[in-house]
């Protein structure tokens, strides 16, 4: 059974995809990731994903990223929505600060949930 509660000191920072970690909080028809980007991290790629949409807040730091050929930065409290199938990513963290960034994706990310448990790291780039 799933816990209800979860503390920064809950949080166990896994390689979700490659060069990318993440807590992962996996529920029955949603996966939740808590990211933490490194000021100095290189842009992500570009993909999408034909099952899941995707939710996003970013809690700290400052971002820039596109979704469906549109580039947006956003900060602490501003929130984006991938639909399924959208091509997005080329995320980079704009400042000197660390980004974290909160995902949910429905229905649950299973690739992301089994790296978080030790699997291999899933990249989303290379499947588009």
């Amino acid at each position: 059974m799933n816990r209800s509660f979860y503390t920064l000191d809950d949080y166990v920072q896994t390689e979700i995809r490659p060069g990318l970690s993440g807590a992962v909080i996996a529920g029955e028809r949603s996966t939740a990731v808590r990211w933490e980007f490194p000021p100095d991290m290189e842009r992500t790629g570009i993909h999408h994903h034909d099952e899941h949409e995707q939710f996003g807040i970013v809690v700290g730091g400052r971002i820039e990223l596109e979704i469906g050929g549109v580039t947006s930065r956003l900060g602490p409290g501003e929130m984006y929505y991938v639909p399924k199938g959208v091509p997005h990513g080329g995320t980079i963290v704009i400042g000197d600060d660390p980004a974290v960034v909160i995902d949910f994706f429905s229905p649950p990310r299973e690739e992301y949930v089994r790296a978080a448990k030790g699997g291999p790291a899933f990249d989303p780039v290379a499947r588009t």
